[in-house]
C-alpha cells in the first residue's frame, strides 16, 4: 500500500494500522520536516555553493593524475575496458574533463549530477561532515547521497575509486539491455537471419560503449566475454537456419532459454572485471536503508547504484567506531555513547570526542530486538514457491525475494503464539515455521584491518562461545515461559518505530519528535521496555558500510535441539553477520550478510552441513538455503494492526 500524498506520519497516522513498508514512511516523514524537497529536487549548483559557504567549479581543466587520484579512472581501463581502449580525461574545464570519463548510457541528469559531483571530489572542495544535515539544500536525492558516501570515505581515510563502480554497473545494465533485445526478436516472427543481424547489433553496441574516443581502432581490443556467447548462438543459428522449421524453432527456443539463465544471472549484478565467472556469480541483495542519512530513504531510487560506490568502504577501518563498539559490547542502555565516554574510549580532548560522537552518529545504530514471547507473540514464517501471490495478514511483517531455491518467495507474520495459522489455502508446497526467539552476531574479529578483507573461513568448525571477547557483538532473546507483558497503547505506539529505527539517539528522537512522541516520555517507556527485557539492544556498525552486501537465508527443521544449537554455534563463529530464529523446539531461520562473491562457497559448505551422509545420518530433516535478492519491513504499524483492548488478536481470524 502506498502513502497518500496528503498523509503525514504522526502517531495518530500510525494507530490506523495502514500496511505500508517502512521506508516509504521514513521517506515521508523526511520529506515533510524541509521546505527543500530532496527526493524530486534538482540539481541547484548555486544554492548548494552558497548554503556551504563553497566556490563555483573553475572554468579551467584540471590534471590527469589530480582526477585519477580521486576518481580512478586507470582502473577502470586496467579492469573494464582494457588498455587497448584506454580512458582519458577529455575537455577544456574540469567538469567536461569528468564527464568525458563516464559510461554513454548515463542519462543527461545522471550525467550532470555526477559531473558535478565528481568534480568536486577532484577539488577536494566538499562540506564538511559536521556541518552535513539530513536534508542538504540545493542538492538532489543522488548528489546528496554521493557527498554522504564521500563524508563516510574520508572518515576512514581510504580512497574511493568512483569510476569503477560506475562503470561495471552500467556496462551490466547494457549487456542485459541487449540480452533482452536478442531474446524479443528469437520470439517474434522475424527470420533467422534477421535475428542473426540483432546479435551482431547487439556485440557491436557493447564494443561501443567500451571505446571513449571513436577514434580508436576497437578492433584491436579484446572482445567482451559476452561477445563470444553471442558469437556461439550466430553459430547455431547458422548451422540451422536452412533446416526444416521445428528444427530452426528447437534451435531458438534452446537459445532464448539460455537467454533468460544468462539474464538471471546478470540481474542485480555489478561486473567489476571481465572476469566472466566472476560476474554470473555476483549478485548483490537490495538492502533497504533505514538509517536517517541523506544517502538513507531519500535516495532509495538510487540503492544499487550507491550499493556499488559503498562496495569499496569498510567503517571497521575507523578505530574509533570499533573501540566504541567494543565498549559498549555488553550495553543495553539506549542513548550511549556519550561524550564523555568517547573521551575516555578513545584517549581524545572533551572537543574532539563530540566530533568524533557526530561522526559516530553516521556509521554507528542501536539495533533494538523484541522479546516475543514476553509478549506472548511469535513469528510465523511462509516460504512458497514462486514469488507471487503474496501471502498477506493483517501481522504482515516482512516481505523477502529469493532465488537459487526450491522456494522463491517469502513472508513473515507477526501472530499470537497459541494462534493456527491461515486457515484458507496457500499456494501449492508451501513450508510455513514459526518461530519465537532471536539472536544476532557480528564478527567484527574476522575482518582482517591489514588486508582489509572479510576472513572467511566456513570449512573450520565452531569456536567455543565461551571464548567470546567485546569484538564479537552478540545478543539474543530467550524463550520466556512467565507471564506475558501487557503493553499500554504508548508502548504499542512507540515499539514499531523503535524496531524499524537504525541510527543512534539523535536521529532516533528526531523521528520521535516528528511523530508527535514527548521526548520525555519516549524515553521513560523504551527505560521501561529495556529494563522488563521486552527489548534487548545491541550497538553494531551500519551494515552497509561493512563490505557486507550479499544476503543468504538459510531454514532447517533439525532433528535434535542439540544438533541445531550446535550448527548455529559454527555459523556465529565463522560468519561476519548472523540473525537467527529458533523455538523451543528445533526450528530454525537465518539471515546471513557476507563479502561480495561469498555466497556460493559459504552457502555450499552450509548445504553439506545441513544435507550430509545419509538420511539417518542427516541432522535436519528438512532443510534448504536461497540467495535473498531484496527485504522489506513493515514493522512501523504491525502491532497496531494486532493491538485490541483484550490483547493481540490473531490476524489469521477474520
Amino acid at each position: 500500500m502506498k502513502m497518500g500524498k496528503r498523509a503525514i506520519v504522526t502517531v495518530d497516522w500510525l494507530r490506523k494500522g495502514r500496511m505500508v513498508e517502512d521506508l516509504t514512511i521514513l521517506r515521508n516523514l523526511i520529506a515533510d520536516s524541509s521546505a527543500w524537497k530532496v527526493e524530486t529536487a534538482e540539481l541547484d549548483e548555486t544554492l548548494f555553493e552558497s548554503t556551504f559557504g563553497l566556490q563555483p567549479l573553475p572554468n579551467e581543466p584540471s590534471t590527469g593524475v589530480a582526477i585519477n587520484r580521486a576518481l580512478g579512472h586507470e582502473e577502470v581501463t586496467d579492469k573494464v575496458t582494457t588498455k587497448m581502449r584506454p580512458l582519458i580525461p577529455l575537455g577544456q574545464t574540469i567538469q567536461e574533463q569528468v564527464e568525458s570519463l563516464f559510461p554513454k548510457n548515463l542519462s543527461r541528469t545522471e550525467v550532470d549530477t555526477l559531473s558535478y559531483v565528481f568534480s568536486r571530489f577532484v577539488l577536494e572542495d566538499t562540506p564538511k561532515d559536521i556541518e552535513w544535515p539530513l536534508v542538504p539544500e540545493g542538492l538532489d536525492s543522488l548528489s546528496a547521497a554521493l557527498f554522504t558516501i564521500n563524508i563516510v570515505s574520508r572518515l576512514i581515510g581510504g580512497e574511493n575509486p568512483w569510476l569503477l563502480p560506475l562503470w561495471s554497473m552500467k556496462v551490466e545494465e547494457h549487456r542485459i539491455l541487449g540480452l533482452q533485445k536478442i531474446y524479443d526478436s528469437l520470439l517474434s516472427e522475424n527470420k533467422p537471419d534477421d535475428v542473426i543481424e540483432d546479435m551482431e547489433k547487439t556485440k557491436e553496441s557493447i564494443k561501443k560503449i567500451l571505446v571513449q574516443n571513436p577514434s580508436i581502432d576497437s578492433a584491436l581490443a579484446p572482445q567482451d566475454p559476452l561477445s563470444y556467447i553471442i558469437d556461439r548462438w550466430v553459430r547455431s543459428l547458422k548451422v540451422e537456419k536452412d533446416s526444416a522449421k521445428r528444427i530452426v524453432d528447437k534451435t531458438r527456443q534452446k537459445i532464448a532459454t539460455e537467454i533468460i539463465e544468462e539474464i538471471r544471472n546478470r540481474k542485480g549484478a555489478g561486473s567489476v572485471s571481465l572476469d566472466e565467472a566472476d560476474l554470473q556469480r555476483m549478485t548483490l541483495t537490495q538492502w533497504n536503508i533505514h538509517v536517517l542519512r541523506p544517502d538513507g530513504p531519500s535516495s532509495s531510487g538510487h540503492e544499487s547504484m550507491l550499493t556499488m560506490f559503498r562496495g569499496n568502504l569498510n567503517i571497521l577501518d575507523y578505530e574509533p567506531l570499533v573501540k566504541v563498539c567494543e565498549y559498549l559490547s555488553d550495553c543495553e542502555r539506549a542513548g550511549r555513547p556519550s561524550a564523555s565516554e568517547i573521551e575516555q574510549v578513545i584517549d581524545t580532548k572533551r572537543r574532539m570526542s563530540h566530533y568524533t560522537l557526530q561522526r559516530l552518529e553516521m556509521i554507528l545504530t542501536e539495533r533494538f530486538i523484541p522479546s516475543m514471547t514476553k509478549l506472548g507473540l511469535r513469528y510465523r514464517f511462509i516460504f512458497t514457491e514462486r514469488q507471487k501471490p503474496i501471502v498477506l495478514s493483517d501481522g504482515h511483517l516482512e516481505k523477502m525475494v529469493l532465488s537459487e531455491s526450491s522456494h522463491e518467495g517469502c513472508t513473515v507474520h507477526l501472530e499470537p503464539e497459541i494462534s493456527q495459522g491461515p486457515s484458507g489455502a496457500l499456494p501449492p508446497n508451501s513450508i510455513q515455521m514459526t518461530v519465537d526467539s532471536e539472536l544476532i552476531s557480528m564478527r567484527m574479529d574476522l575482518y582482517d584491518k591489514k588486508n582489509k578483507t572479510w576472513k572467511l573461513e566456513p570449512w573450520k568448525p565452531a569456536s567455543r562461545r565461551p571464548g567470546r571477547t567485546s569484538s564479537w557483538l552478540l545478543r539474543e532473546t530467550q524463550y520466556d515461559k512467565g507471564a506475558h507483558s501487557k503493553l499500554t497503547n504508548r508502548q504499542i505506539d512507540l515499539l514499531g518505530p523503535t524496531l524499524a529505527f537504525r541510527g543512534l539517539r539523535a536521529s532516533r528522537m528526531w523521528m520521535m519528535e516528528r511523530m508527535g512522541f514527548v521526548p520525555r516520555t519516549a524515553r521513560r517507556y523504551l527505560r521501561k521496555m529495556l529494563d522488563e527485557k521486552i527489548l534487548r539492544l545491541l550497538y553494531v556498525p551500519a551494515l552497509e558500510y561493512c563490505g557486507l552486501p550479499e544476503g543468504m537465508l538459510v531454514v532447517g527443521e533439525f532433528k535434535e535441539h542439540r544438533s541445531r544449537e550446535s550448527f548455529i554455534d559454527w555459523m556465529t563463529s565463522r560468519i561476519p553477520y548472523v540473525r537467527v530464529f529458533t523455538d523451543k523446539s528445533t526450528n530454525m531461520v537465518a539471515n546471513i550478510r557476507l563479502p561480495a562473491y561469498k555466497t556460493d562457497v559459504v552457502g555450499g559448505v552450509i548445504r553439506e552441513k545441513l544435507s550430509e551422509g545419509s538420511k539417518k545420518d542427516r541432522i535436519t530433516t528438512r532443510s534448504f538455503t536461497a540467495r535473498l535478492r531484496s527485504y522489506k519491513t513493515y514493522h512501523m504499524t504491525a502491532l497496531q494492526r494486532l493491538s485490541h483492548e483484550n490483547g493481540f488478536i490473531d490476524p489469521w481470524e477474520k
